[in-house]
């Protein structure tokens, strides 16, 4: 926020003019002329922008090439926005954030500083008790798997607080202020350590004080004006005048919200009048017993609904990519639950982990990137055999599959050569056809999701109905399927796609009647949980499909058994090179996501 200049303009023609500073504007709301109150009114309207064209990062006047671009976030608002999840609930959820160095980071009101994030001791700093947790610790792992930049995260919330005085915008001396410093010092901090900053948003979570509807003449007579105002100063003392905002919609079952529709549709007005606003739907947060505040997977959630919503705003990440023309994972339609392959899906130069071996010579293993592939023959040994330990998932989800008993590990170079097609499973199945077991992460892969986009790579030895599977995923009650696709059991040479949507459902699969005739095919398999409908493709055709799959829906929200959650299971036989899993809708970006599969791998 610059400097501000105040102009007084003289009948007689002359003029004067006076600086207010940068760190005192944001109060600055009347001043005494003769004893007279004078209202200043520096709310800065935005311009209309074109939505079609234009994206509504921040503006990049005034970047200094030679220096390192950062990305900034802002967090603001009531419980909901610090975080009352319990920490024992993410689990292992956040060690990999925390394993990483000079990365993510978070910024201390009372010192006036950042510190490097770690989940676990500092990622709360506005609420007394570190022990819960908020938006801003799945936002800065999801963050941190699409960027190699550093990011930084502004944050300031209170509980119980209301946008009637506590954020009035307007008001002066209040936490709308501590926010707009706190920000403004932590710009101040990153400029003068020479960064660029991208402002990437701000997400504001606030309301259900203001939903009992006892303050002022009631939600209706001030919520909507104060929210426009709101993001209109903030913008203003920001100086950043197309800064995107979040606002989250309150979705509490708890009776003392009486007026939470009102606001709720407050500020859908407010987005709609507004360019770069966008509400967020918290219908599927999950609550804490209290039905007030997310619980632990509430808040991941919240967390990853305002990744996704500001980036959308900031036309980032994946919305309007073409993958025929741009391959790498990361930068496809958001990325995807797992990824597997042995071809690296997130940097070009193959520096990318993804597999280990282990050699029958001496039984040592080792780590090999996809630019190390070519070297797995001499390092095996020639006339020995190559076996697959692990196959690490490039999605950054850590969602391995592994094989940790030497009789069951596929087979990736045999005989002193590599295996051509990927990795092979031998058919039998309590040995090489036995797959590799998904670990408990990967568990978690098909649990509470209304879509899910499998592309695999495959090729198939099979020649008569024999059921074996080339995924599977079990359901959380027992060890039958939740999703498999595989061999069918009804067409000779075929494929087939089945599921269930919820644990107690029974299971339903469609087969293909196309043989596959023994060739590296591409099989994509969707099921749209929530359209109850499933289609499989074999090399970009369409050879099976089912209208009526069971109710629509999501999923049922539990992890899938480890029993029989693997890749190439139940006596498959065959090679794998590539299989890739969303969770999201990907049907808009199918045809894409196969011409670039096809284009590496099987040219039909």
């Amino acid at each position: 926020m610059a400097d501000r200049t105040l102009t007084i303009n003289h009948a007689d023609g002359d003029s004067e003019t006076y600086t207010i500073k940068r760190d005192k504007f944001a109060g600055v709301r009347s001043m005494s002329v003769d004893g007279n109150t004078v209202t200043v009114d520096h709310t800065a309207v935005p311009k209309p922008i074109n939505k079609e064209t234009t994206l509504y990062a921040s503006p990049a006047k005034d970047i200094d090439p030679s220096g390192e671009t950062v990305i900034l976030y802002g967090i603001a608002g009531q419980s909901n926005a610090g975080g009352r999840a319990d920490v024992a609930e993410a689990g292992t959820r956040f060690d990999a954030l925390n394993a990483l160095t000079s990365r993510a980071f978070i910024y201390r009101t009372g010192n006036t500083s950042f510190e490097e994030f770690e989940f676990g001791v500092n990622h709360n700093l506005t609420i007394s008790n570190i022990a819960d947790f908020g938006p801003e610790s799945e936002l800065l792992r999801i963050a941190t798997k699409h960027t190699e930049s550093k990011i930084y995260v502004v944050k300031r919330s209170v509980g119980s607080t209301n946008l009637y005085s506590d954020w009035d915008s307007e008001a002066g001396g209040n936490l709308y202020n501590d926010f707009v410093n706190d920000y403004v010092a932590a710009v101040s901090l990153l400029e003068g350590q020479g960064y660029n900053i991208e402002h990437r948003g701000v997400l504001f979570a606030q309301g259900e004080r203001d939903s009992q509807n006892d303050l002022g003449g009631g939600v209706d007579s001030y919520y909507e004006d104060k929210q426009l105002k709101f993001i209109q100063n903030l913008r203003t003392d920001l100086s950043q005048s197309n800064l995107p905002v979040c606002l989250t919609l309150i979705m509490s079952p708890n009776s003392n919200y009486t007026h939470k529709d009102e606001v709720n549709q407050a500020k859908i007005n407010v987005s709609n009048t507004l360019e770069g606003v966008a509400t967020i739907d918290a219908s599927s947060f999950e609550f804490d017993v209290d039905d007030i505040h997310y619980n632990g997977n509430g808040q991941i959630s919240h967390g990853e609904a305002f990744y996704n919503t500001v980036s959308a705003l900031n036309g980032v990440g994946v919305y309007h990519l073409n993958r025929d023309v741009e391959p790498l994972l990361a930068n496809v339609v958001g990325g995807s639950a797992i990824a597997y392959s042995l071809q690296d899906l997130n940097d070009k130069q193959g520096n990318t982990k993804v597999v280990r071996v282990r050699r029958s010579s001496d039984n040592s293993e080792a780590d090999f990137k996809a630019n190390e592939i070519k070297n797995l023959v001499s390092w095996v040994g020639e006339g020995n055999e190559g076996f697959v330990v692990t196959w690490y998932d490039q999605s950054r989800n850590e969602r391995h599959a592994e094989q940790v008993d030497p009789a069951r590990q596929p087979t990736i170079v045999t005989n002193g050569a590599l295996v051509s097609g990927g990795i092979y499973f031998d058919g039998t199945t309590n040995g090489q056809g036995y797959g590799l077991n998904l670990n408990a992460a990967a568990l978690e892969t098909l649990r509470n999701v209304g879509y899910s986009h499998f592309y695999i790579v495959t090729k198939s030895a099979q020649t008569g109905t024999g059921g074996a599977r080339v995924i599977e995923l079990s359901r959380g009650t027992s060890t039958s399927p939740r999703v498999l696709i595989g061999d069918s059991t009804t067409s000779a040479g075929c494929f087939r796609l089945g599921g269930r949507r919820l644990d107690g459902d029974a299971f339903t699969f469609t087969n293909s009647d196309t043989p596959h005739n023994n060739e590296q095919v591409l099989l994509s398999g969707v099921i749209r949980w929530q359209e109850a409908s499933t289609t499989l493709y074999q090399n970009g055709v369409k050879v099976a499909e089912d209208t009526n799959f069971h109710t629509a829906g999501n999923t049922s929200n539990t992890s899938s058994n480890p029993n029989n959650s693997r890749v190439g299971g139940i006596g498959y036989e065959g090679q794998i090179a590539e299989c890739i899993i969303y969770n999201t809708n990907e049907d808009p970006n199918l045809k894409a996501i196969e011409a670039n599969i096809n284009n590496r791998y099987v040219n039909y």
